[in-house]
């Protein structure tokens, strides 16, 4: 039925009718309320009955949105979605007179684009030319009169249980928005966060929106966090804020010669102060590539006084080379007023060997043992299924306890396998001090011997990014985790406020220890305390005049043989030959065992490592002693010393600002310090710890992206160690060998993946 009134169809054809809106679906604007678009089946078609009524023809409105939203309303509990069509406006005026609604199926479809082409894809037909409309006409005064309502469809209705479908039922609410956003801040996926919300709305058609919708505001989002400049000056933009905000917050940015980003580095005041405290050991491994643009990813780590990951900061590096290393070294040793590391693991990468032998002057370097014995089957050949010989290698990699031991077992490992002449070897033991543990054994190292560390951040990273993240993206997440990590931090610290159980009860050696170690230390320590029960004393103590004594203690549970225990009366020192106090900073049960004979119930403080202690981080003096002595105290790190005397001075203004004598005494002793400062570091050249610690906060405004990488130009994951090789499937006949063209496909296979490598070089 086609009802019309005062307006024909002819005009229409007037030039001055506007279809800038013809083809576009409608939605429902915000002021619906989402819930009437969900209504009882049984009480839908009375609803629908009673809007069609409003709609008829010669019915005036107010106002074109009422009518807008009845229209909307209807073709929902229709089963059509509707759009908006042709419309028309006064003369010498931009307020319309007439509007036209259709039903989203009228029309035809546009066949036009795709002629001379071939689609990859060909969307649905949806359009029949179906006439159903609405049109409604403005008066004289101001009112809208409906004027034509046509409801005849020449195709299929949605059913009822399936109309929350149709786009015009369809719309995320600012509220929704900020529910999927806060889901997806915290690392939930869109498909998991989308079933979060269908359940608390009590079903899908109740959600409001389907889950294609959710991942469009997601991706359009993503987009919306770029600036117009790029992913490249939306990072700097963050960094400047940041460092706006944040006091001792540091950036620095690499540039090509023709602008673009190579490299940075960053890292927040809480990273220096943790390095501050635990920067003895430093793991660093540049295998992932987490980003979008193929970037090196070099997160700093080092390990807390709970033995958890704690990061010192966070690098991307356009390529491994030595120029690039060298950068980031230099500019991570800047940031931390250069202060070098006791220790540090990397892989055997030699760009970053060289950059660490170029820039670090006092560290040690030891290289991953898990990655040369990842490594290493490749170049054993037929000695991999040498049991003996292996035994001899892994001995010397952590079983011997002196030099002379280790170079007499490698000269015979190297004589009794005929390996002279193999170039391999003679490079590991032109090595031998970056990776075999008797070379590292006098230094702090925590107990490591890889790089664990760095795999499981850069597994953690891998978590909260993918190859699609941009770097802007990246760093608010990493920020994020940052928080998270501090968050476990400040949890364990409360956790370790009370005293861990025993399993001997009323032990001093144990109560002592258990209240001045964190938890985790405290269970090593525990762990070696029971252990030492399993130690015989073989050898009788030999006096060698004075105050030491040697012992020859055997382990039962050890397999390394007897161990030799030197102990010294007057200040109950004692050193072992396993070398465990001085790599891991825990007794060693060998030790116990001597104390436990010698009747010593008490830690001694030169057995208690300020970096295992429950108040690790508490290196800030009281504020009721001297200022001047606090300064004196040389232990003191350059971090620490800024955050307490500014908090010294942030309460002191505070108290003196109502105060007006008291405010002029503070600004005329600011004055004077300013001016004594300024004397005195003119008297002297300028050192690296006197500059501030903002690295190149003075970087270019515009810089371009990195450069985009082709798609399978360079690996995204870890290339195929000699033990991840395709291997035959055993079977009935799994005992005969590989023929020759067996042999060949297994080369191909290997050669597969890593083909990019073959044509680089």
């Amino acid at each position: 039925m086609v009802i019309d009134l005062n307006v024909t169809d002819d005009e229409f054809d007037d030039e001055e009718i506007e279809n800038d809106f013809e083809g576009n679906e409608c939605s429902l604007s915000e002021e619906i309320i989402e819930s009437d678009l969900h209504l009882e089946f049984e009480s839908y078609k009375a609803i629908r009955n009673e809007l069609e009524e409003k709609l008829q023809v010669g019915v005036v409105y107010d106002s074109l949105d009422v009518i807008y939203i009845l229209y909307l309303q209807y073709g929902v509990l229709s089963g059509f979605s509707i759009k908006k069509g042709s419309q028309k406006r006064f003369d010498n005026s931009d307020d319309l007179r007439l509007k036209v609604y259709h039903c989203s199926c009228e029309g035809y479809p546009d066949n036009k684009r795709s002629v001379g082409r071939i689609a990859c894809y060909k969307k649905q037909v949806s359009r029949t030319n179906c006439k159903a409309r609405l049109r409604v006409v403005r008066g004289e005064e101001g009112l809208w009169t409906v004027t034509v309502f046509f409801n005849q469809h020449n195709h299929e209705l949605v059913s009822p249980d399936q109309c929350y479908t149709l786009r015009s039922a369809r719309q995320m609410s600012h509220a929704k928005k900020s529910v999927l956003d806060a889901l997806r801040s915290v690392g939930i996926k869109i498909s998991s966060a989308y079933r979060f919300m269908e359940k608390e709305a009590g079903g899908r058609p109740n959600v409001g929106f389907t889950k294609k919708d959710a991942y469009a505001h997601v991706n359009l989002s993503k987009k919306q966090t770029k600036l117009e400049n790029g992913d490249a000056n939306a990072l700097l933009k963050y960094f400047i804020g940041k460092g706006n905000s944040e006091t001792n917050f540091y950036w620095n940015v690499d540039l090509d010669d023709d602008g673009r980003l190579m490299n940075f580095f960053f890292r927040d005041t809480r990273c220096a102060v943790d390095y501050e405290v635990f920067g003895d050991v430093l793991s660093i491994d540049t295998t992932y590539r987490t980003n979008k643009y193929n970037l090196f990813c070099a997160p700093f780590v080092g390990i807390n006084h709970h033995r958890n990951n704690v990061l010192f900061g966070m690098a991307f590096l356009s390529d491994e080379t030595t120029k690039s290393f060298e950068w980031l070294f230099n500019s991570f040793l800047e940031s931390m007023h250069g202060k070098e590391p006791g220790i540090i693991f990397s892989d055997q990468c030699q760009a970053l060997m060289n950059g660490l032998d170029y820039t670090f002057q006092t560290a040690s370097h030891r290289l991953c043992q898990w990655h040369i014995n990842q490594n290493a089957p490749s170049r054993f050949g037929a000695l991999n299924g040498n049991a003996a010989f292996k035994k001899t290698w892994y001995f010397c990699m952590n079983g011997c306890e002196n030099e002379a031991e280790f170079d007499s077992t490698w000269q015979a490992m190297i004589k009794d396998y005929e390996l002279t002449e193999n170039r391999w070897f003679r490079n590991m033991y032109n090595l031998r001090k970056r990776w075999a543990s008797v070379f590292t054994n006098d230094k702090f190292t925590t107990g490591l011997h890889a790089t664990s560390r760095s795999e499981v951040m850069n597994k953690v990273l891998k978590g909260i990014c993918s190859a699609t993240t941009s770097l802007h993206e990246f760093v608010i997440q990493y920020e994020r985790l940052l928080h998270e990590w501090r968050l476990r931090e400040s949890k364990e610290d409360t956790m370790c406020r009370g005293v861990p159980g025993q399993f001997i009860q009323n032990n001093n050696l144990l109560r002592n220890a258990a209240s001045v170690y964190t938890r985790n230390v405290y269970k090593t320590f525990e762990c070696e305390v029971a252990h030492s029960l399993n130690v015989k004393i073989i050898q009788h103590p030999y006096d060698f005049g004075g105050d030491e004594l040697v012992y020859g203690v055997l382990s039962s549970s050890s397999m390394n043989g007897l161990r030799t225990v030197h102990f010294t009366r007057p200040t109950s020192n004692a050193t072992c030959s396993c070398r465990m106090w001085e790599a891991e900073g825990i007794l060693c049960r060998h030790i116990l065992k001597i104390f436990l004979l010698l009747n010593i119930d008490s830690l001694r403080a030169q057995f208690i490592l300020n970096k295992w202690r429950k108040d690790a981080k508490n290196r800030i003096l009281p504020c009721e002693q001297n200022l001047a002595d606090q300064v004196a105290v040389d232990n003191i790190g350059n971090m620490v010393f800024v955050n307490h005397h500014m908090k010294i001075l942030y309460n002191m203004m505070l108290e003196c600002k109502g105060d007006k004598i008291c405010r002029d005494v503070i600004s005329k002793f600011v004055v004077k310090c300013v001016k004594e400062v300024d004397r005195l570091k003119s008297a002297r050249p300028e050192s690296s710890h006197d500059r501030g610690s903002q690295g190149t906060n003075s970087a270019p405004v515009n810089i371009k992206n990195p450069r985009t990488p082709k798609k399978r130009k360079f690996p995204s994951k870890r290339l195929r160690r000699h033990w991840d090789l395709p291997r035959p499937k055993r079977g009935a006949d799994s005992s005969k060998k590989r023929t020759c063209l067996g042999n060949v496909l297994h080369f191909v296979n290997y050669l597969q993946p890593n083909y990019y490598i073959l044509l680089t070089l």
